[in-house]
């Protein structure tokens, strides 16, 4: 079994070192074949940069790293290419004049190091000098690599007069790869957003974006097939910390061996289960990369974190968080935004004006949202978008919940993340006082909200941070945590169902996730056979006599007991917890949580039982 690579990024590296590469050469190979200079965009921490050594290696004609690769299998010429690689993250962008010099400084170093001199007094300038001389030194033409051409400009968001400046450097920069191309066997370009062409690729008309191409969708990023192709043993290695001395599903050979020896049939396929589970789990949390709509791509950095930590968590955090997402979140009502059914934008519009950043193209670029689907409208091409994961969907509610409550979002994100694992671990009591802690820990102080409002909004925003896309529906308005039948949204999966219940100044919130064998939607259907789509339930009245609905949860019929008569609840259909449907696949049956508020104070956190 090799070595997982975490914090390693360089392909000779990887491969003399024994480490896990999960072989990209055959792609590589097919984009190495074109003489157009390419754009190709991915997330933060998403391979770029291993990308870019690799096909370093390649030109360098190191054939002995890919012995056994796809691309060694190929008709390729094996030959040594020299080589320009510029990195910006190594590049001071902060001030135009340190952006310019250091850019400099880092040509100079390459051009002494192949024993030329510098020409010109512009960075333009002197990149075109050296791949000429380094062309014509060497006998073959050069190839170009800069990694992170948009972090310049990304580094200073915000900063208008710096912008402008560092933009019209980097445009005269990369025009080069247009005026030196007789020079150039192949250049590449690679970020993370994709800023418009005429404004950083004026002098590159011919530019070849592969960004969204579907024959290169998998060219960073583990296919699912990888993942189950290469991953099994790590697995294993992870269920055996979980669970020592459980029997293991044979994937890795260590677990084969202990399936073999034991020879349980009934704790082999408890691990097998075990395995399938955290298999499902992985793919929820860090899947869903996708930018043709089919190819589904797991976060690398966060799948070897994962390994590390042995534990499912969000490390969008590890990854920086970058400043513009939280200035998008205070500025725009990304919660309309990505509740949506039909966030859509053709190819074109995957552009950011670096200017005025609009949400929508920079959460697709930076990973926070992903390709459901690519259809044809009016003779375009249309990209259907939704939110890839767990992890993706963790960071974006949970920083949109601390602007609309003004929280520090580390606070919460700790508080989320241990309400997260009581739900999964299925322990209602710690569940009880996470709801609880998160409750009132968010102080009202909003002369415009009741505090049934303040209560159900965050309600709401705990639903969406745990849930997933509300597909063809209106979007719910965190906003609008009455949640009438026009503004809420439904699916299949979980049937879970929340709502707010006003009982004189005492509030509560409702949760309920029953098991579709044990009523469905949560609706008891009457005697007389009613209609069940209607939102409110009389939580007093003697529904068998009468035949009206009843809500079929014991907590909730012993406060109607202990509170008050004719109380009426206006419920939001939901879709649930994403866990849940897995829970119900598991046998277990999902306890309705009540929260129960007393003026502006949490007083308790109950739990029935189905």
């Amino acid at each position: 079994m090799n070595k997982l690579p975490l914090g390693i990024y360089t392909f000779d590296k990887m491969i003399n070192g024994g480490f896990l590469y999960i072989d990209k050469t055959k792609l590589i190979y097919e984009l190495t074949q074109t003489t157009e200079p390419i754009l190709f965009t991915r997330p933060r921490r998403f391979g770029k940069t291993l990308l870019l050594s690799t096909i370093s290696n390649l030109f360098k004609g190191q054939r002995e790293l890919f012995k056994g690769l796809l691309i060694d299998q190929e008709q390729y010429d094996w030959q040594s290419y020299p080589i320009i690689h510029l990195d910006m993250a190594k590049v001071n962008c902060k001030e135009s004049r340190l952006f310019r010099h250091s850019l400099t400084v880092s040509l100079t170093k390459q051009i002494k190091a192949a024993n030329l001199q510098v020409k010109g007094r512009t960075p333009a300038d002197i990149l075109h000098s050296f791949i000429q001389d380094l062309e014509k030194a060497q006998g073959r033409k050069v190839v170009l690599l800069v990694d992170g051409y948009d972090l310049p400009i990304g580094s200073n968001a915000g900063r208008p007069e710096v912008l402008t400046k560092v933009a019209k450097e980097l445009a005269a920069l990369y025009a080069v790869a247009g005026t030196a191309k007789d020079k150039i066997r192949f250049a590449l370009f690679t970020g993370i957003h994709r800023f418009d062409p005429a404004l950083l690729f004026p002098g590159l008309p011919n530019l070849r974006d592969v960004t969204l191409e579907p024959n290169f969708s998998a060219l960073c990023g583990f296919t699912v097939a990888e993942f189950d192709r290469h991953f099994p043993a790590y697995l294993d290695v992870v269920l055996s910390a979980l669970e020592p001395g459980a029997v293991r599903p044979g994937h890795g050979q260590a677990g084969q061996t202990a399936g073999q020896a034991v020879g349980d049939a009934a704790g082999e396929a408890a691990g097998q289960a075990a395995y399938q589970a955290l298999r499902a789990d992985i793919l929820d949390w860090y899947c869903g990369y996708s930018w043709d709509g089919k190819t589904k791509l797991l976060h690398p950095f966060f799948l070897l974190h994962f390994f590390r930590a042995k534990e499912l968590n969000n490390f969008w955090h590890t990854a920086k968080t970058p400043p513009t997402l939280v200035a998008l979140v205070r500025k725009h009502d990304l919660a309309s935004h990505l509740a949506s059914s039909d966030l859509t934008f053709g190819p074109e519009g995957n552009v950011i004006n670096y200017r005025d950043v609009s949400p929508v193209p920079y959460l697709f670029q930076n990973g926070y949202l992903a390709v459901s689907k690519v259809t044809r409208k009016g003779g375009k091409t249309v990209l259907g978008l939704t939110l890839p994961n767990y992890s993706a969907r963790w960071l974006l509610f949970i920083y949109m919940m601390a602007k609309v409550f003004n929280q520090k979002a580390g606070q919460l994100w700790s508080e989320i993340e241990q309400l997260y694992k009581s739900l999964k671990n299925f322990n209602p009591a710690v569940t009880a006082l996470s709801v609880k802690r998160i409750l009132t820990s968010i102080n009202h102080g909003r002369k415009d909200k009741t505090v049934s409002e303040h209560y159900g909004r965050i309600f709401l925003y705990l639903m969406y941070i745990l849930g997933r896309p509300l597909p063809n529906r209106e979007p719910m308005d965190p906003a609008d945590p009455n949640g009438d039948a026009d503004g809420t949204a439904e699916i299949d999966l979980s049937k879970t169902l929340t709502g707010l219940v006003k009982v004189g100044a005492e509030t509560f919130l409702v949760l309920e996730a029953r098991h579709d064998k044990l009523g469905g939607q949560g609706f008891t259907e009457s005697p007389k056979g009613k209609d069940d789509d209607k939102r409110d339930c009389d939580l007093n009245n003697d529904f068998d006599d009468d035949g009206e609905w009843r809500y079929p949860s014991k907590e909730i019929l012993a406060l109607e007991d202990r509170l008050a008569v004719g109380a009426r609840a206006s419920l939001a259909r939901l879709e649930g917890l994403g866990f849940v449907k897995r829970l119900r696949g598991e046998g277990y049956r999902v306890a309705p949580v009540v929260v129960a508020v007393h003026g502006d104070s949490v007083v308790n956190v109950l739990f029935g039982e189905d």
